[in-house]
């Protein structure tokens, strides 16, 4: 089990001394005034440690699933990859000791410290600090205080976050992902009893994917605590009883560009947009973050590429100007307008040395969402499409006729092209008219607007990681009251 530290939110107030034995020395004063329980915990300049014991060393029988041990002789890659003397672990199988490989058992309760929070659905953050060689880690939520509870660790041996669950003692794997530590970084589970699932986040990413927690004898369980071994640390702790929303949406569009953020397709949570949350959108490799201020009122768009706005139509030019060709090959106007439309021409374009592709640089749209397309015709190509690179992102390839397609992305690079593709063989063609690139300025009514700060106006997020992964094809969601 664990403890919180460091002023928080969803703590006010700095454990300043706290010795061993259970005794009480400061209490939490945000869930009731509840007290910390630890039997080896100690505290000095706001770091968390707590000084294990270690039983016999074992040199015959299996390693129990659950249990934590210290590695005292091994052979190479034996108990897990690159595993080595003096290392701690928590066993996921009954491998087998022997008189090359041997392990002390760890008393779990002398590396935990626990306190009972009075709720079970909510998110709990836990901040690790330094972590020594070979040391672990982590939190415990929804114990009952003996054998049924979920456990997060991660171990520098490993390099992986592992959670579990116990039910009387029997340990089932949930998560068991490689990380990479940063100390400092928060460790964060969410427990949605609604939805039966726990989730895992490290470092503002998500660890692994939702999982299935029914389990009569955990999902009502409200001790919490935090465990450490060796000079391991936990510098702060920050838990809400407050779940608003969590789960996965599919084809979420984003906006992150300052003046004009915003989430669309997102009707799971429109219902939320009246009541100044928080929201994060996850991806597996970081998080925005910020307020959502309203829910959208009707799609605006600013064109970049539409119609004469950079010959759009293929009206213009024999080949058609402002477009670029590559890989040799060749385009040409051509007395082909696209089915309903009010010109005369279209582009044409054969493929030559390699995939063709006409294309316009448009610049820097980092951040912006933008929707994309236009009209296709396949002549005797293998795929005819239009796409955009920074990021790469293609609408479906296109039959014999004249078609429509479009889709959105949110452009990542700094130097945005708009291309139309031919794929095949040499001589191979098709044809493309009233192409557009159009920024999305607001959302549709399936999306919401985001502000920096609660009750704010300038639709910024708050926060975006760097390493936020756009264009995925799902993103947890998580939205609560501060």
């Amino acid at each position: 089990m664990l403890f919180p530290l460091l002023a928080a939110r969803g703590f006010r107030g700095v454990i300043d001394t706290f010795t061993g034995s259970g005794n009480l020395s400061d209490r939490i004063p945000d869930q009731g005034n509840r007290p910390w329980v630890s039997a080896t915990g100690t505290i000095s300049s706001n770091a968390a440690r707590h000084t294990e014991t270690l039983g016999a060393e074992l040199a015959t029988g299996n390693l129990v699933v659950g249990s934590i041990y210290q590695i005292t002789a091994t052979q190479a890659d034996y108990f897990f990859t690159g595993c080595a003397i003096n290392d701690y672990f928590q066993a996921t199988a009954t491998t087998a000791l022997d008189a090359n490989n041997k392990v002390k058992l760890l008393t779990q309760s002398t590396i935990e410290t626990t306190a009972n929070l009075g709720f079970s659905n909510g998110r709990y953050w836990g901040t690790p600090g330094t972590v020594g060689t070979g040391e672990i880690v982590g939190q415990i939520i929804l114990s009952d205080g003996n054998n049924n509870f979920v456990r997060a660790v991660y171990s520098e041996g490993t390099g992986k976050l592992l959670v579990t669950k116990s039910v009387a003692g029997t340990f089932t794997t949930l998560i068991n992902t490689a990380i990479t530590y940063s100390a400092g970084a928060k460790l964060c589970l969410v427990h949605d009893k609604s939805e039966g699932k726990i989730w895992a986040f490290y470092n503002n990413a998500t660890v692994g994917t939702a999982q299935v927690l029914t389990d009569a004898s955990i999902i009502n369980n409200t001790w919490y605590g935090i465990l450490t071994t060796g000079t391991a640390t936990v510098t702060a702790v920050d838990f809400k009883p407050s779940l608003n929303y969590i789960g996965v949406i599919t084809g979420l569009r984003i906006s992150s560009v300052d003046g004009s953020a915003f989430l669309d397709n997102a009707s799971e949570i429109t219902g939320l947009a009246a009541g100044n949350y928080m929201i994060d959108v996850y991806s597996a490799t970081g998080r925005l973050s910020g307020y959502i201020k309203a829910a959208g009122t009707g799609v605006t768009y600013s064109d970049i590429v539409n119609g004469d706005t950079l010959n759009g139509n293929m009206e213009t030019g024999d080949p058609p100007t402002g477009w670029t060709s590559y890989n040799g090959s060749t385009p040409t106007s051509v007395a082909d307008e696209r089915t309903g439309g009010a010109g005369i021409a279209s582009l044409n374009m054969a493929y030559g040395t390699d995939q063709a592709v006409i294309w316009r640089n448009l610049g820097d749209f980092s951040g912006k969402l933008i929707y994309f397309g236009g009209w296709a015709k396949n002549i005797d190509a293998t795929n005819v499409r239009i796409a955009t690179f920074n990021p790469y992102k293609t609408t479906g390839s296109v039959g014999g006729g004249w078609e429509e397609v479009s889709t959105f992305v949110t452009c990542t690079g700094t130097n945005t092209a708009f291309s139309l593709i031919v794929s095949g063989t040499a001589g191979q063609q098709g044809r493309f008219d009233d192409v557009f690139f159009r920024q999305v300025l607001t959302p549709t009514t399936t999306g919401i607007t985001i502000v920096s700060a609660e009750g704010g106006a300038t639709e910024n997020w708050a926060d975006i990681d760097a390493a936020f992964t756009y264009n995925a094809a799902s993103y947890v969601v998580f939205i609560r009251k501060e």
